[in-house]
């Protein structure tokens, strides 16, 4: 897996994650002509996570449309982010993506089981660092 730069994001969303093409044709204007002209205009990473990767995301971790490939392919999405050492991807990273994990302990525990490496070594970090009582707490079992 290779960094992942601003410029690069719907370009790998497409290749990475299954159903990404139809996620952004159902994204209403002007939010879909943005992300489809991106990267010739300034992108806003944090919109494109919020926006398209979100509901796909969520919706697999919360067991609504539970997918394997779908889900493999978000983290591998993800991990290309960890990858990347710029600091404002690192930092819309952490609040669109690792704190959103918080949603809830079934989708923590999951999330957590599907990391790749730098992800699951960020998210490790965000418990210990940030949230040190949610990590004390959190029976790592998995969720029944």
């Amino acid at each position: 897996m290779d960094a992942i730069g601003c410029r690069d994001v719907v370009r790998e969303f497409v290749r990475l994650v299954p159903g990404a093409r139809e996620a952004l044709q159902a994204v209403e204007e002007p939010d879909r002509r943005y992300f489809a002209e991106w990267p010739s205009v300034d992108s806003n990473l944090s919109d494109f996570l919020s926006i398209v990767l979100h509901p796909i995301l969520f919706s697999a971790l919360s067991g609504e449309e539970e997918s394997d490939d779908v889900l493999n392919g978000c983290f591998d999405f993800i991990e290309g982010f960890f990858l990347n050492e710029d600091p404002h991807v690192q930092d819309v990273i952490y609040w669109e993506i690792l704190d959103q994990f918080l949603r809830s302990r079934e989708v923590l525990i999951k999330a957590h089981e599907r990391c790749r490496p730098a992800t699951k070594a960020a998210l490790m970090r965000m418990l210990t660092e940030d949230y040190p009582g949610i990590f004390r707490n959190i029976n790592w079992f998995p969720v029944e």
